[in-house]
């Protein structure tokens, strides 16, 4: 069975997850913390950098079994979408033009994905119920499959869950630890033929609306205006200046289902006309570092 993401993030953390034990030993990375006292940071970093226990599920599938699709389909124009990720090469270099090289690195990754999905007998797909990218991604896998004989298998990532007296909140699927999201495997269930038909249909009816940005909305992804997260984001713009960071990270709390690529740009644009001015420009690594104030069109 091939494993089917919808972002290198999630990607990444099942290829950590892959062939992991219950009980196996795992040395922990590299860990920062930031703590004033030197005192209580030396015992947290103490603390995190002892070996766990792993407490995920156990996956059966390989690192080599999971690709990543990652697409952006709920931003920007989906007129020319068909079976053919470089499409989408405009609109991946609107979001993410200010990282060199990762449009063609997400194109690439993404073309090798459906190369391994057209020739696929199996496919889990790993959405994110609450995330617009996921759903509206495997709306079109279900349309350019659906002549394809191919089993398709979803998990539904939830958007708030509890285990014991904890309680789980997730903006997305990438939000999922490996050893969370590997848990969620339990609740894997087929698609039908039914649901594949009807996801299908509403993949042409995305793409045939055409508009700016799909979102979640009672429930269902809808095509939206532009501007459909622009209240949570002038929520976020102090009176004073601010990092530009500051917003998108103040919205991206208080939102769901939505990525920081496409509120950046829609906070790039409203510098462009004034509704924010720019008081210093970014760093050339670090885009979100740029400061901002409220602009004369605010």
């Amino acid at each position: 069975m091939l494993e089917v993401t919808f972002s290198d993030s999630v990607a990444g953390s099942l290829k950590y997850a892959a062939g992991r034990k219950k009980g196996q030993k795992i040395e922990q990375g590299a860990v920062a913390v930031f703590c004033e006292d030197p005192a209580e940071k030396a015992r947290i970093l103490a603390e995190m950098q002892k070996p766990k226990t792993w407490q995920g599920g156990e996956l059966s599938c390989a690192p080599g079994d999971i690709v990543s699709l990652h697409l952006q389909l709920d931003f920007g124009d989906l007129s020319t979408l068909e079976a053919d990720p470089n499409a989408r090469r405009a609109a991946l270099g609107r979001i993410f033009g200010h990282y060199p090289g990762v449009t063609d690195d997400l194109l690439t990754s993404a073309q090798k994905a459906v190369e391994r999905i057209q020739e696929a007998d199996e496919l889990r797909l790993w959405i994110g119920e609450q995330d617009a990218c996921d759903i509206t991604a495997a709306f079109w896998l279900c349309h350019i499959l659906r002549r394809e004989p191919v089993k398709m298998y979803a998990v539904y990532l939830p958007a708030i869950e509890q285990a014991g007296n904890e309680i789980y909140r997730y903006s997305g699927a990438a939000d999922f630890e490996p050893e969370r999201l590997s848990l969620e495997a339990e609740h894997t269930r087929e698609i039908s033929p039914e649901m594949r038909r009807y996801m299908a249909n509403r993949w042409c009816g995305l793409k045939a609306e055409n508009a700016p940005l799909r979102a979640m909305l009672n429930g269902m992804v809808v095509s939206v205006p532009e501007n459909i997260y622009d209240p949570a984001l002038r929520a976020c713009v102090p009176e004073g200046e601010c990092v530009l960071g500051r917003i998108v990270g103040g919205a991206l709390s208080a939102l769901r289902g939505v990525g920081d690529a496409v509120l950046y740009r829609r906070v790039r644009s409203w510098i462009a006309s004034d509704i924010l001015q720019e008081v210093a420009p970014a760093r050339d690594d670090t885009p979100y570092s740029a400061v901002v104030r409220r602009g004369p069109a605010w």
